[in-house]
């Protein structure tokens, strides 16, 4: 069976833009996964994006459509 992702995700709105940060971590062991790539799923190119630190947090900014998902990926991992 493969792991799968748990994110944990706190929002904060600031006039036009939006900031979205959290952490990712394995849903089994919890344990924090470095290198996961963090983004909303919309179809702008300038779209932005995030890769998890050491700890697993990432943090987003920038003009966001309302209720886009958000996607994370790693190697391993189920989406």
């Amino acid at each position: 069976m493969k792991p799968h992702l748990c994110l944990l995700v706190f929002t904060l709105s600031l006039s036009a833009q939006i900031t979205v940060e959290g952490d990712i971590v394995d849903s089994t062991t919890g344990a924090p996964i470095a290198g996961a790539q963090v983004a909303f799923n919309t179809a702008d190119a300038a779209k932005p994006t995030a890769t998890t630190d050491s700890a697993g947090h990432f943090r987003l900014t920038g003009s966001l459509p309302s209720g886009a998902p958000l996607l994370v990926s790693h190697i391993g991992y189920i989406m």
